[in-house]
Protein backbone atom coordinates (compact mmCIF):
# COMPACT_ATOMS: atom_id res chain seq x y z
CA UNK A 1 0.00 0.00 0.00
CA UNK A 2 1.21 3.51 -0.73
CA UNK A 3 2.52 5.46 2.23
CA UNK A 4 -0.07 8.02 3.39
CA UNK A 5 0.88 9.42 6.81
CA UNK A 6 -2.14 11.73 6.80
CA UNK A 7 -4.53 8.78 7.17
CA UNK A 8 -4.35 6.83 10.39
CA UNK A 9 -4.46 3.09 9.67
CA UNK A 10 -6.41 1.71 12.61
CA UNK A 11 -8.21 -1.38 11.31
CA UNK A 12 -7.04 -3.77 8.61
CA UNK A 13 -10.66 -4.55 7.72
CA UNK A 14 -10.95 -1.05 6.32
CA UNK A 15 -7.34 -0.52 5.32
CA UNK A 16 -6.03 -3.95 4.23
CA UNK A 17 -2.32 -3.73 3.35
CA UNK A 18 -2.25 -6.33 0.57
CA UNK A 19 -2.36 -4.35 -2.66
CA UNK A 20 0.33 -4.21 -5.30
CA UNK A 21 0.54 -1.40 -7.78
CA UNK A 22 0.86 -2.26 -11.42
CA UNK A 23 4.50 -2.24 -12.54
CA UNK A 24 4.03 0.54 -15.04
CA UNK A 25 1.59 3.06 -16.52
CA UNK A 26 0.75 3.51 -20.20
CA UNK A 27 -0.11 7.04 -21.27
CA UNK A 28 -2.43 7.74 -24.17
CA UNK A 29 -4.58 10.59 -25.41
CA UNK A 30 -8.18 9.38 -25.68
CA UNK A 31 -10.56 11.71 -27.46
CA UNK A 32 -13.48 10.57 -25.31
CA UNK A 33 -11.91 12.24 -22.30
CA UNK A 34 -11.36 15.63 -23.89
CA UNK A 35 -14.87 16.75 -22.98
CA UNK A 36 -14.23 17.92 -19.44
CA UNK A 37 -16.94 19.91 -17.73
CA UNK A 38 -14.88 22.15 -15.50
CA UNK A 39 -12.61 25.13 -15.90
CA UNK A 40 -9.18 23.93 -16.94
CA UNK A 41 -7.33 27.17 -17.51
CA UNK A 42 -3.96 27.17 -15.81
CA UNK A 43 -4.14 23.52 -14.71
CA UNK A 44 -2.18 20.44 -15.69
CA UNK A 45 -4.28 18.06 -17.82
CA UNK A 46 -3.35 14.40 -17.93
CA UNK A 47 -4.68 11.16 -19.31
CA UNK A 48 -3.65 7.85 -17.80
CA UNK A 49 -4.31 4.19 -18.51
CA UNK A 50 -3.56 1.80 -15.66
CA UNK A 51 -3.81 -1.99 -15.82
CA UNK A 52 -4.06 -4.06 -12.64
CA UNK A 53 -3.68 -7.84 -12.72
CA UNK A 54 -5.22 -10.37 -10.32
CA UNK A 55 -5.71 -14.12 -10.20
CA UNK A 56 -8.99 -13.91 -8.27
CA UNK A 57 -11.30 -11.04 -9.33
CA UNK A 58 -13.97 -12.12 -6.83
CA UNK A 59 -11.72 -11.37 -3.85
CA UNK A 60 -10.22 -7.98 -4.62
CA UNK A 61 -11.13 -4.31 -4.94
CA UNK A 62 -9.52 -1.28 -6.60
CA UNK A 63 -7.94 1.61 -4.69
CA UNK A 64 -7.16 4.97 -6.29
CA UNK A 65 -4.98 7.36 -4.30
CA UNK A 66 -4.41 11.09 -4.77
CA UNK A 67 -0.74 11.37 -3.79
CA UNK A 68 -0.58 15.10 -4.47
CA UNK A 69 -1.16 18.15 -2.33
CA UNK A 70 -4.02 19.48 -4.46
CA UNK A 71 -7.40 18.01 -5.46
CA UNK A 72 -7.66 15.86 -8.58
CA UNK A 73 -10.58 16.36 -10.96
CA UNK A 74 -11.06 13.53 -13.38
CA UNK A 75 -13.30 11.42 -15.53
CA UNK A 76 -13.05 7.75 -14.61
CA UNK A 77 -13.74 4.73 -16.81
CA UNK A 78 -13.32 1.16 -15.66
CA UNK A 79 -12.91 -1.84 -17.97
CA UNK A 80 -14.43 0.13 -20.82
CA UNK A 81 -17.68 0.89 -18.97
CA UNK A 82 -18.77 2.93 -15.99
CA UNK A 83 -18.51 5.52 -14.81
CA UNK A 84 -20.57 7.62 -17.25
CA UNK A 85 -19.93 11.37 -17.17
CA UNK A 86 -22.69 12.41 -19.58
CA UNK A 87 -25.82 10.89 -21.05
CA UNK A 88 -24.09 11.08 -24.44
CA UNK A 89 -21.59 8.50 -23.16
CA UNK A 90 -24.49 6.19 -22.36
CA UNK A 91 -25.91 6.69 -25.85
CA UNK A 92 -22.49 6.05 -27.42
CA UNK A 93 -22.26 2.79 -25.47
CA UNK A 94 -25.76 1.82 -26.60
CA UNK A 95 -24.90 2.62 -30.22
CA UNK A 96 -21.86 0.34 -30.01
CA UNK A 97 -23.85 -2.69 -28.84
CA UNK A 98 -23.99 -5.69 -31.21
CA UNK A 99 -27.32 -6.02 -33.01
CA UNK A 100 -29.83 -8.43 -31.52
CA UNK A 101 -31.73 -8.45 -34.81
CA UNK A 102 -30.56 -7.37 -38.29
CA UNK A 103 -30.92 -3.60 -38.64
CA UNK A 104 -31.85 -3.17 -34.96
CA UNK A 105 -32.76 0.50 -34.33
CA UNK A 106 -31.01 2.43 -31.55
CA UNK A 107 -34.16 2.85 -29.46
CA UNK A 108 -34.47 -0.93 -29.22
CA UNK A 109 -30.82 -1.23 -28.18
CA UNK A 110 -31.49 1.32 -25.44
CA UNK A 111 -34.32 -0.89 -24.18
CA UNK A 112 -32.05 -3.93 -24.04
CA UNK A 113 -29.25 -1.95 -22.37
CA UNK A 114 -31.49 -0.63 -19.61
CA UNK A 115 -33.30 -3.95 -19.13
CA UNK A 116 -29.96 -5.70 -18.71
CA UNK A 117 -28.24 -3.23 -16.39
CA UNK A 118 -31.03 -1.89 -14.13
CA UNK A 119 -32.61 -4.60 -12.00
CA UNK A 120 -35.90 -4.57 -10.13
CA UNK A 121 -35.86 -3.58 -6.47
CA UNK A 122 -37.31 -1.03 -4.11
CA UNK A 123 -36.01 2.42 -5.12
CA UNK A 124 -34.13 4.58 -2.65
CA UNK A 125 -36.65 7.37 -3.09
CA UNK A 126 -39.73 8.39 -5.05
CA UNK A 127 -38.29 11.83 -5.84
CA UNK A 128 -37.81 12.75 -9.49
CA UNK A 129 -34.00 13.02 -9.37
CA UNK A 130 -33.85 9.22 -9.06
CA UNK A 131 -35.14 8.86 -12.64
CA UNK A 132 -31.95 10.34 -14.13
CA UNK A 133 -30.39 7.73 -16.47
CA UNK A 134 -26.94 9.06 -15.58
CA UNK A 135 -27.40 8.46 -11.87
CA UNK A 136 -29.40 5.26 -12.24
CA UNK A 137 -26.73 3.63 -14.42
CA UNK A 138 -23.73 4.90 -12.48
CA UNK A 139 -24.94 4.34 -8.99
CA UNK A 140 -27.85 2.33 -7.55
CA UNK A 141 -28.58 0.22 -10.63
CA UNK A 142 -32.03 -0.67 -9.31
CA UNK A 143 -35.54 0.72 -9.24
CA UNK A 144 -39.21 0.07 -9.80
CA UNK A 145 -41.08 0.05 -13.08
CA UNK A 146 -41.69 3.82 -13.04
CA UNK A 147 -37.97 4.50 -12.49
CA UNK A 148 -37.02 2.27 -15.42
CA UNK A 149 -39.80 3.55 -17.67
CA UNK A 150 -38.88 7.19 -17.08
CA UNK A 151 -35.15 6.58 -17.53
CA UNK A 152 -35.71 4.73 -20.81
CA UNK A 153 -38.13 7.36 -22.11
CA UNK A 154 -35.52 9.99 -21.23
CA UNK A 155 -32.85 8.15 -23.21
CA UNK A 156 -35.18 7.97 -26.20
CA UNK A 157 -35.84 11.68 -25.89
CA UNK A 158 -32.10 12.38 -25.87
CA UNK A 159 -31.82 10.24 -29.03
CA UNK A 160 -34.29 12.56 -30.74
CA UNK A 161 -37.41 10.39 -30.52
CA UNK A 162 -40.76 11.38 -29.06
CA UNK A 163 -41.53 9.30 -25.99
CA UNK A 164 -44.14 9.03 -23.29
CA UNK A 165 -45.00 6.96 -20.22
CA UNK A 166 -48.15 4.97 -19.52
CA UNK A 167 -49.26 4.37 -15.93
CA UNK A 168 -51.47 1.27 -15.90
CA UNK A 169 -52.56 1.17 -12.26
CA UNK A 170 -49.87 -1.05 -10.75
CA UNK A 171 -47.31 -0.90 -13.55
CA UNK A 172 -45.58 1.66 -15.77
CA UNK A 173 -44.30 1.25 -19.33
CA UNK A 174 -42.67 3.65 -21.82
CA UNK A 175 -43.48 4.16 -25.49
CA UNK A 176 -41.31 5.49 -28.30
CA UNK A 177 -42.63 7.04 -31.51
CA UNK A 178 -40.99 5.59 -34.63
CA UNK A 179 -41.76 6.03 -38.31
CA UNK A 180 -44.38 3.30 -37.90
CA UNK A 181 -46.14 4.82 -34.89
CA UNK A 182 -45.88 4.22 -31.15
CA UNK A 183 -44.11 1.11 -29.84
CA UNK A 184 -44.03 -0.17 -26.24
CA UNK A 185 -40.88 -1.75 -24.77
CA UNK A 186 -41.20 -2.79 -21.12
CA UNK A 187 -37.79 -2.53 -19.36
CA UNK A 188 -39.12 -4.15 -16.17
CA UNK A 189 -40.61 -7.31 -17.69
CA UNK A 190 -38.01 -7.10 -20.49
CA UNK A 191 -40.81 -7.76 -22.96
CA UNK A 192 -42.55 -6.25 -25.94
CA UNK A 193 -45.58 -7.65 -27.76
CA UNK A 194 -45.91 -8.22 -31.49
CA UNK A 195 -48.94 -7.47 -33.64
CA UNK A 196 -50.20 -9.80 -36.39
CA UNK A 197 -47.80 -8.11 -38.82
CA UNK A 198 -44.82 -8.65 -36.52
CA UNK A 199 -44.56 -4.96 -35.56
CA UNK A 200 -43.92 -4.15 -31.86
CA UNK A 201 -47.27 -3.18 -30.40
CA UNK A 202 -48.21 0.13 -28.80
CA UNK A 203 -50.20 0.22 -25.57
CA UNK A 204 -53.31 1.00 -27.59
CA UNK A 205 -52.58 -1.98 -29.87
CA UNK A 206 -52.36 -4.17 -26.79
CA UNK A 207 -55.66 -2.85 -25.43
CA UNK A 208 -57.53 -3.42 -28.69
CA UNK A 209 -55.98 -6.76 -29.69
CA UNK A 210 -55.63 -9.34 -26.90
CA UNK A 211 -53.95 -11.73 -29.33
CA UNK A 212 -50.65 -9.89 -28.79
CA UNK A 213 -50.33 -11.59 -25.40
CA UNK A 214 -49.68 -14.83 -27.26
CA UNK A 215 -46.72 -13.18 -29.00
CA UNK A 216 -44.40 -11.85 -26.29
CA UNK A 217 -40.80 -11.06 -27.28
CA UNK A 218 -38.34 -11.17 -24.38
CA UNK A 219 -34.94 -9.55 -24.74
CA UNK A 220 -33.34 -12.44 -22.90
CA UNK A 221 -32.59 -11.21 -19.38
CA UNK A 222 -35.77 -11.52 -17.35
CA UNK A 223 -37.03 -14.09 -14.87
CA UNK A 224 -40.49 -12.94 -15.96
CA UNK A 225 -40.15 -15.09 -19.09
CA UNK A 226 -39.83 -18.17 -16.87
CA UNK A 227 -43.29 -17.67 -15.42
CA UNK A 228 -45.05 -15.93 -18.29
CA UNK A 229 -47.83 -18.50 -18.54
CA UNK A 230 -48.65 -17.92 -14.87
CA UNK A 231 -48.40 -14.15 -15.10
CA UNK A 232 -50.10 -13.58 -18.45
CA UNK A 233 -53.62 -13.12 -17.08
CA UNK A 234 -52.45 -10.53 -14.59
CA UNK A 235 -50.57 -8.73 -17.37
CA UNK A 236 -53.76 -8.56 -19.42
CA UNK A 237 -55.63 -7.00 -16.51
CA UNK A 238 -53.02 -4.26 -16.14
CA UNK A 239 -53.49 -3.13 -19.74
CA UNK A 240 -57.21 -3.85 -20.19
CA UNK A 241 -58.42 -2.18 -16.98
CA UNK A 242 -58.35 1.12 -18.85
CA UNK A 243 -60.12 3.13 -16.16
CA UNK A 244 -56.84 3.79 -14.35
CA UNK A 245 -54.59 4.04 -17.42
CA UNK A 246 -53.05 7.45 -18.04
CA UNK A 247 -50.30 8.98 -20.18
CA UNK A 248 -47.61 11.41 -19.07
CA UNK A 249 -44.99 13.22 -21.08
CA UNK A 250 -41.31 12.43 -20.63
CA UNK A 251 -39.81 14.91 -18.14
CA UNK A 252 -36.88 17.10 -19.12
CA UNK A 253 -33.41 16.04 -18.08
CA UNK A 254 -30.40 18.01 -16.89
CA UNK A 255 -27.47 16.47 -18.76
CA UNK A 256 -24.81 18.18 -16.66
CA UNK A 257 -21.35 16.72 -17.06
CA UNK A 258 -20.27 14.95 -13.87
CA UNK A 259 -16.70 14.28 -12.80
CA UNK A 260 -14.87 12.95 -9.74
CA UNK A 261 -13.05 15.35 -7.44
CA UNK A 262 -10.73 13.53 -5.04
CA UNK A 263 -9.10 15.72 -2.34
CA UNK A 264 -5.40 15.64 -1.53
CA UNK A 265 -4.21 12.39 0.08
CA UNK A 266 -7.69 10.84 -0.16
CA UNK A 267 -8.48 7.26 -1.23
CA UNK A 268 -11.26 6.04 -3.53
CA UNK A 269 -12.12 2.33 -3.28
CA UNK A 270 -14.53 0.14 -5.27
CA UNK A 271 -16.33 -2.24 -5.44
CA UNK A 272 -16.63 -2.99 -1.72
CA UNK A 273 -19.50 -3.91 0.56
CA UNK A 274 -18.54 -2.66 3.99
CA UNK A 275 -21.96 -1.10 4.41
CA UNK A 276 -24.44 -3.91 5.02
CA UNK A 277 -27.86 -2.37 5.56
CA UNK A 278 -29.32 -0.28 2.73
CA UNK A 279 -32.87 0.98 3.24
CA UNK A 280 -35.28 2.63 0.84
CA UNK A 281 -37.06 5.86 1.72
CA UNK A 282 -39.92 3.84 3.25
CA UNK A 283 -37.46 1.74 5.33
CA UNK A 284 -37.59 -1.35 3.10
CA UNK A 285 -34.36 -3.34 3.00
CA UNK A 286 -32.66 -3.34 -0.42
CA UNK A 287 -31.13 -6.74 -1.22
CA UNK A 288 -28.78 -6.17 -4.17
CA UNK A 289 -26.23 -3.38 -4.30
CA UNK A 290 -22.52 -2.60 -4.27
CA UNK A 291 -20.62 0.33 -2.85
CA UNK A 292 -17.63 2.60 -3.36
CA UNK A 293 -16.15 4.93 -0.78
CA UNK A 294 -13.95 7.96 -0.32
CA UNK A 295 -11.59 7.99 2.69
CA UNK A 296 -10.69 11.56 3.64
CA UNK A 297 -7.61 12.34 5.75
CA UNK A 298 -7.97 14.86 8.60
CA UNK A 299 -8.24 18.41 7.21
CA UNK A 300 -9.96 21.63 8.29
CA UNK A 301 -11.88 21.98 5.01
CA UNK A 302 -12.34 19.62 2.05
CA UNK A 303 -14.67 19.37 -0.91
CA UNK A 304 -15.69 16.05 -2.48
CA UNK A 305 -17.54 15.65 -5.78
CA UNK A 306 -18.61 12.15 -6.78
CA UNK A 307 -21.32 11.34 -9.41
CA UNK A 308 -22.74 8.58 -7.21
CA UNK A 309 -25.56 8.35 -4.67
CA UNK A 310 -24.44 8.94 -1.08
CA UNK A 311 -25.63 6.40 1.50
CA UNK A 312 -23.37 6.86 4.54
CA UNK A 313 -20.85 9.13 6.27
CA UNK A 314 -18.82 7.96 9.27
CA UNK A 315 -16.12 9.53 11.43
CA UNK A 316 -15.94 12.81 13.34
CA UNK A 317 -16.44 16.26 11.93
CA UNK A 318 -18.95 18.41 10.07
CA UNK A 319 -20.52 17.58 6.70
CA UNK A 320 -22.49 19.92 4.44
CA UNK A 321 -25.62 18.37 2.83
CA UNK A 322 -28.55 20.12 1.15
CA UNK A 323 -27.15 23.53 2.18
CA UNK A 324 -27.19 22.46 5.83
CA UNK A 325 -24.39 21.38 8.19
CA UNK A 326 -24.54 18.19 10.25
CA UNK A 327 -22.34 16.42 12.76
CA UNK A 328 -21.09 13.30 11.01
CA UNK A 329 -22.62 10.20 12.61
CA UNK A 330 -25.45 12.12 14.28
CA UNK A 331 -29.06 10.92 14.05
CA UNK A 332 -29.91 14.08 12.08
CA UNK A 333 -27.16 13.36 9.56
CA UNK A 334 -28.19 9.72 9.10
CA UNK A 335 -31.83 10.71 8.67
CA UNK A 336 -30.99 13.36 6.07
CA UNK A 337 -29.01 10.83 4.06
CA UNK A 338 -31.72 8.15 4.42
CA UNK A 339 -34.47 10.39 3.09
CA UNK A 340 -32.61 10.92 -0.20
CA UNK A 341 -34.64 14.03 -0.95
CA UNK A 342 -32.09 15.25 -3.46
CA UNK A 343 -28.88 14.16 -5.11
CA UNK A 344 -25.86 15.33 -3.11
CA UNK A 345 -23.11 15.72 -5.68
CA UNK A 346 -20.67 18.15 -4.04
CA UNK A 347 -20.10 17.68 -0.31
CA UNK A 348 -18.14 19.90 2.06
CA UNK A 349 -16.35 18.19 4.96
CA UNK A 350 -14.55 19.66 7.96
CA UNK A 351 -12.70 16.91 9.84
CA UNK A 352 -9.50 18.31 11.38
CA UNK A 353 -8.88 15.38 13.76
CA UNK A 354 -10.30 12.22 12.21
CA UNK A 355 -10.49 10.20 8.99
CA UNK A 356 -13.97 10.42 7.44
CA UNK A 357 -15.40 7.65 5.25
CA UNK A 358 -18.12 8.56 2.74
CA UNK A 359 -19.91 5.61 1.13
CA UNK A 360 -21.74 5.59 -2.21
CA UNK A 361 -23.76 3.10 -4.22
CA UNK A 362 -22.40 1.75 -7.50
CA UNK A 363 -24.22 -0.30 -10.14
CA UNK A 364 -23.18 -3.95 -9.64
CA UNK A 365 -24.03 -4.89 -13.24
CA UNK A 366 -21.66 -2.30 -14.76
CA UNK A 367 -18.62 -2.65 -12.50
CA UNK A 368 -17.10 -5.98 -13.48
CA UNK A 369 -13.74 -7.03 -12.07
CA UNK A 370 -11.55 -9.16 -14.34
CA UNK A 371 -8.14 -10.80 -14.19
CA UNK A 372 -6.81 -7.77 -16.10
CA UNK A 373 -8.52 -4.52 -15.04
CA UNK A 374 -8.06 -1.35 -17.07
CA UNK A 375 -8.62 2.04 -15.49
CA UNK A 376 -8.88 5.13 -17.72
CA UNK A 377 -8.58 8.51 -16.07
CA UNK A 378 -8.42 11.94 -17.65
CA UNK A 379 -8.51 15.35 -16.07
CA UNK A 380 -6.63 17.78 -13.89
CA UNK A 381 -3.46 16.61 -12.11
CA UNK A 382 -4.08 12.94 -12.93
CA UNK A 383 -0.36 12.30 -12.71
CA UNK A 384 -0.84 12.35 -8.94
CA UNK A 385 -3.18 9.34 -9.05
CA UNK A 386 -1.85 5.87 -8.33
CA UNK A 387 -3.86 2.66 -8.34
CA UNK A 388 -3.58 -0.70 -6.62
CA UNK A 389 -5.60 -3.79 -5.87
CA UNK A 390 -6.19 -5.10 -2.37
CA UNK A 391 -7.76 -8.24 -0.93
CA UNK A 392 -11.25 -8.10 0.54
CA UNK A 393 -12.39 -9.96 3.64
CA UNK A 394 -15.24 -12.35 2.89
CA UNK A 395 -17.83 -10.11 4.52
CA UNK A 396 -16.96 -7.25 2.17
CA UNK A 397 -17.13 -9.17 -1.12
CA UNK A 398 -19.84 -7.86 -3.44
CA UNK A 399 -22.85 -10.11 -3.97
CA UNK A 400 -22.96 -11.03 -7.65
CA UNK A 401 -26.47 -12.49 -7.78
CA UNK A 402 -29.01 -10.34 -9.62
CA UNK A 403 -32.50 -11.67 -9.06
CA UNK A 404 -33.90 -10.65 -12.43
CA UNK A 405 -30.97 -11.93 -14.46
CA UNK A 406 -32.19 -14.89 -16.48
CA UNK A 407 -28.71 -16.42 -16.62
CA UNK A 408 -28.33 -16.39 -12.84
CA UNK A 409 -31.91 -17.59 -12.38
CA UNK A 410 -31.23 -20.60 -14.58
CA UNK A 411 -28.12 -21.44 -12.56
CA UNK A 412 -30.11 -21.25 -9.32
CA UNK A 413 -32.95 -23.30 -10.76
CA UNK A 414 -30.56 -25.99 -12.00
CA UNK A 415 -28.94 -26.22 -8.56
CA UNK A 416 -32.30 -26.38 -6.82
CA UNK A 417 -33.54 -29.05 -9.23
CA UNK A 418 -30.44 -31.16 -8.57
CA UNK A 419 -30.91 -30.85 -4.80
CA UNK A 420 -34.56 -31.77 -5.10
CA UNK A 421 -33.80 -34.85 -7.18
CA UNK A 422 -31.28 -36.02 -4.60
CA UNK A 423 -33.87 -35.59 -1.86
CA UNK A 424 -36.51 -37.60 -3.77
CA UNK A 425 -39.35 -35.96 -1.90
CA UNK A 426 -42.31 -33.81 -2.89
CA UNK A 427 -43.26 -30.34 -1.76
CA UNK A 428 -46.45 -30.98 0.19
CA UNK A 429 -46.24 -28.85 3.32
CA UNK A 430 -44.18 -26.23 5.10
CA UNK A 431 -41.70 -28.76 6.51
CA UNK A 432 -40.78 -30.17 3.08
CA UNK A 433 -40.43 -26.67 1.63
CA UNK A 434 -38.18 -25.58 4.51
CA UNK A 435 -35.97 -28.66 4.07
CA UNK A 436 -35.44 -27.89 0.38
CA UNK A 437 -34.84 -24.19 1.06
CA UNK A 438 -32.21 -24.93 3.73
CA UNK A 439 -30.38 -27.30 1.36
CA UNK A 440 -30.37 -24.61 -1.30
CA UNK A 441 -29.10 -21.91 1.06
CA UNK A 442 -26.32 -24.15 2.32
CA UNK A 443 -25.11 -24.50 -1.30
CA UNK A 444 -24.87 -20.74 -1.90
CA UNK A 445 -21.16 -19.78 -1.83
CA UNK A 446 -21.93 -16.06 -1.49
CA UNK A 447 -23.77 -16.33 1.84
CA UNK A 448 -22.08 -16.27 5.23
CA UNK A 449 -23.43 -18.68 7.89
CA UNK A 450 -25.19 -15.77 9.56
CA UNK A 451 -26.81 -14.69 6.28
CA UNK A 452 -27.93 -18.26 5.57
CA UNK A 453 -29.57 -18.41 8.99
CA UNK A 454 -31.32 -15.05 8.47
CA UNK A 455 -32.60 -16.11 5.04
CA UNK A 456 -33.89 -19.38 6.46
CA UNK A 457 -35.77 -17.52 9.19
CA UNK A 458 -37.28 -15.11 6.63
CA UNK A 459 -38.47 -17.98 4.44
CA UNK A 460 -40.17 -19.58 7.44
CA UNK A 461 -41.75 -16.30 8.49
CA UNK A 462 -43.07 -15.49 5.00
CA UNK A 463 -44.40 -18.99 4.47
CA UNK A 464 -46.23 -19.08 7.78
CA UNK A 465 -47.83 -15.70 7.07
CA UNK A 466 -49.01 -16.84 3.63
CA UNK A 467 -50.34 -20.19 4.85
CA UNK A 468 -52.11 -18.47 7.73
CA UNK A 469 -53.82 -16.12 5.26
CA UNK A 470 -55.04 -19.03 3.12
CA UNK A 471 -57.65 -21.64 3.85
CA UNK A 472 -56.74 -25.35 3.79
CA UNK A 473 -57.73 -25.89 0.17
CA UNK A 474 -55.72 -22.89 -1.01
CA UNK A 475 -52.68 -24.06 0.99
CA UNK A 476 -52.84 -27.43 -0.73
CA UNK A 477 -52.96 -25.64 -4.10
CA UNK A 478 -49.94 -23.54 -3.16
CA UNK A 479 -47.71 -26.52 -2.36
CA UNK A 480 -49.06 -28.52 -5.31
CA UNK A 481 -48.11 -25.69 -7.70
CA UNK A 482 -44.66 -25.43 -6.14
CA UNK A 483 -44.16 -29.18 -6.38
CA UNK A 484 -44.92 -29.10 -10.11
CA UNK A 485 -42.92 -25.98 -10.96
CA UNK A 486 -39.26 -25.77 -9.94
CA UNK A 487 -39.17 -22.21 -11.31
CA UNK A 488 -41.84 -21.15 -8.85
CA UNK A 489 -40.01 -22.81 -5.94
CA UNK A 490 -36.83 -21.01 -6.89
CA UNK A 491 -38.46 -17.59 -7.18
CA UNK A 492 -40.26 -18.11 -3.91
CA UNK A 493 -37.11 -19.12 -2.02
CA UNK A 494 -35.10 -16.27 -3.56
CA UNK A 495 -37.67 -13.62 -2.68
CA UNK A 496 -38.81 -14.97 0.68
CA UNK A 497 -35.17 -15.26 1.71
CA UNK A 498 -34.92 -11.50 1.30
CA UNK A 499 -38.27 -10.83 2.94
CA UNK A 500 -39.78 -9.60 -0.32
CA UNK A 501 -42.89 -11.77 -0.70
CA UNK A 502 -45.87 -9.38 -0.53
CA UNK A 503 -48.12 -10.80 2.20
CA UNK A 504 -51.31 -9.13 1.02
CA UNK A 505 -53.00 -11.97 -0.84
CA UNK A 506 -56.15 -13.82 0.03
CA UNK A 507 -55.86 -16.34 -2.80
CA UNK A 508 -53.20 -18.37 -4.57
CA UNK A 509 -53.73 -16.49 -7.81
CA UNK A 510 -53.11 -13.13 -6.18
CA UNK A 511 -50.02 -14.50 -4.48
CA UNK A 512 -48.55 -15.71 -7.75
CA UNK A 513 -49.38 -12.46 -9.53
CA UNK A 514 -47.81 -10.55 -6.66
CA UNK A 515 -44.38 -12.02 -7.34
CA UNK A 516 -43.74 -9.55 -10.15
CA UNK A 517 -46.24 -6.88 -9.18
CA UNK A 518 -44.41 -3.56 -8.76
CA UNK A 519 -46.87 -1.36 -6.92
Amino acid sequence: MDNHPDIAIQDNLFFPDTGKEAPGFTRSLLAVFFLLFFACSGTDMDTKIITLQTDDPSSIAIRLVNNGNTPVRLMLKFNGGCFFSTVKEILDTVAGMPEDLPGEPPYRKAWRFLARHIHSSYPLTKDEWYHSPLLLFNSPGFGYCDDKATALASLWKEMGYDSRIWYLGGHSVPEVFTGDGWEMYDPSRNVCYLTATGKPASVEDIITDNAVFSKPYFCGNSFYSLLYDLMKENEKKLFLSTGNNRITATPGMDDTGLFFEIPSRALFEFPVRYYHEIMSGDSTKIPVYETARILLPPAPAQSVAVPLVLISATGNGIIGLNNEKYNIGSDECREMIRKQQQFNYRIAVNNPEDTVIITYLINPSLIKLKTANTIYISGMNCRNISAAIFDLPFSAKPRTFLFDSLVDCRKGIALLDKIRQNQSNTISDTASLFLLADEYLSSDPFLTPNEKNKNSLRIRSCTRKIVTALDKEESVKLFTMMDKNINLIYLYIAMAGRGEIPIKSATIRKFINGITQET
